[in-house]
């Protein structure tokens, strides 16, 4: 049987480890030592509590070891009821001065990645509401469930306890079944899911976005948003930078937005949307990459033929064509000779 190709992404080390604190914190409580819950991982409490980044395979196999050694299924909630403002760092803060509901939400799913998120989340508003997907990034049920649990306690607990106004969610899916803990679900979270759904998704009605928050402080916000915005953009640039790469490779290279989503481990969705917003497209990135090859092929003193054929084009003529488009100037003015 062949074995699921590792994905690189997974040991990147780009999260916040906002969760991971409060996850060593609370598992202390319940009498694991978070020496425990490090070990073999490359990092300590000290570090975590600095805000130095790990990946998403540190993450897991921390939340993994948390559940083994507690002994609580419903460690996500234990772990999510207890967290407070500074739990989602700077995204928090943003989200507190918001000026209604609609606002914070919109603010928190656009930057989730701010809060230390370890799932993909994504939102779609009509006029009934607001619906918000949660997308794991892997399989591994007990996590999965662990990751789902602590999320959404830890927004309700934000919204009810910093910024005083409770969400309050109309519906709720959830992708497993029933856990033995499934009385929880409704004690906390207000509602009970439907589970065994095919996504993980909750709803807020259209009535209750419009609701005031009661720390408005516009002026505040716009200055904090901008933070934001400034750490959002260098994500930006970190994917069209991994993009290049991939597409840098030749033969191997992807060959569409999906490959290229597939192999960020990305939703085709959420790379269209983060290329948007570094004003760009997988059409120009690739015409880029091709005409950065191309131009050092033919500098090195590559025949123009045998540079069109490395990239892949059959037919000299399109590769000229092709050239004379991107770099504004002929393959032969740019070729020096072998």
């Amino acid at each position: 049987m062949s074995r699921r190709k590792l994905d690189a992404r997974q040991f990147a080390p780009e999260i916040l480890p906002y969760l991971l604190v409060n996850l060593c914190q609370r598992a202390a409580a319940l009498g694991v030592p978070p020496v425990r819950l490090c070990a073999g991982l490359g990092v300590d409490l000290a570090e975590l509590k600095r805000g130095v980044l790990v990946s998403n395979r540190q993450a897991w196999r921390m939340i993994r070891r948390a559940l083994q050694l507690s002994g609580r299924a419903d460690l996500g909630f234990e772990v999510g009821v207890g967290q407070d403002l500074a739990s989602f760092g700077l995204l928090g803060q943003v989200m507190a001065v918001a000026s209604t509901l609609d606002e914070a939400i919109t603010l928190g799913v656009r930057f989730h990645p701010a809060g230390g998120a370890l799932l993909d989340i994504e939102a779609r508003s009509d006029s009934a509401g607001i619906t918000v997907e949660l997308r794991p990034r892997l399989r591994d049920p007990q996590v999965v469930m662990f990751l789902l649990e602590e999320f959404l306690a830890s927004v309700l607990e934000l919204f009810r306890r910093e910024l005083m106004q409770p969400l309050r969610l109309q519906a709720l899916e959830l992708s497993y079944p029933p856990p033995a803990h499934s009385e929880r679900y409704a004690q906390i979270l207000g509602c009970m899911p439907q589970f065994n759904a095919g996504r993980n998704a909750f709803f807020i009605h259209a009535t209750a976005l419009k609701q005031p928050l009661p720390k408005s402080n516009p002026a505040l916000f716009e200055t904090l948003k901008d933070q934001l915005e400034q750490h959002a953009r260098q994500g930006v640039l970190d994917t069209v930078a991994a993009v290049k790469r991939l597409l840098g490779r030749g033969a191997a290279a992807p060959q569409s937005v999906a490959q290229l989503a597939q192999a960020l481990d990305l939703s085709a969705r959420t790379l269209r949307r983060r290329l948007e917003e570094a004003d760009t497209s997988f059409r120009a990135l690739h015409n880029q990459v091709r005409a950065e090859q191309a131009q050092a092929l033919l500098e090195q003193g590559v025949t123009v033929a045998e540079a069109g054929r490395r990239l892949g084009f059959s037919d000299i003529r399109t590769f000229r064509r092709a050239f004379k488009r991107w770099q504004g100037q002929s393959p032969s003015e740019v070729r020096k000779p072998g």
